[in-house]
């Protein structure tokens, strides 16, 4: 029978992974510190705060009843007001670009060829075209990830 062979480390083994745990802790600390998330690269929801909310809506008058109860959602958790603002979709998405306007609504389809251009909402209704039932969701500038965030916690569950 063989003597049983105790594996001992050197002190200064144990100082070096010490050394590397305390290292790695500090530096993944330091970074989740560094982050925000999510957050609005041009600053939307602050924007908005206590003052009004800018609503483009294509081709109406009016927001649906359905778009129109989640915006006022919206409006109230930000404490605005609602500016309503009507056109049609190129000048409305190239507004939401810019930030001239802060939310786009108006039965927008979630297969929309703007997509690329604009964060969009989970659905949050359907819409008729061509005949075949699609999705709609409401859009926001790309990048506003924290006011997005809002507008599909207004939306609730998908339809």
């Amino acid at each position: 029978m063989e003597p049983a062979i105790e594996a001992r480390r050197s002190p200064r083994m144990m100082l070096g992974t010490t050394k590397g745990l305390v290292a790695t802790l500090v530096l993944t600390l330091f970074a989740l510190s560094a982050c925000s998330f999510p957050s609005d690269m041009r600053g939307t929801s602050d924007e908005i705060r206590g003052t009004v909310m800018v609503v483009g809506v294509i081709g109406s008058d009016k927001a649906g009843p359905r778009e129109s109860e989640i915006i006022n959602r919206i409006a109230d958790h930000y404490n605005a007001r609602v500016m309503w603002v009507t056109g049609e979709a190129h000048r409305l998405v190239s507004d939401l670009e810019q930030g001239k306007i802060h939310l786009l609504a108006g039965a927008i389809p979630q297969s929309t060829p703007f997509g690329r251009k604009i964060g969009l909402s989970r659905p949050l209704a359907y819409t008729i075209i061509g005949g075949d039932r699609h999705k709609t969701v409401l859009a926001v500038r790309k990048g506003e990830n924290a006011f997005l965030l809002q507008v599909n916690r207004a939306i609730g569950t998908s339809p």
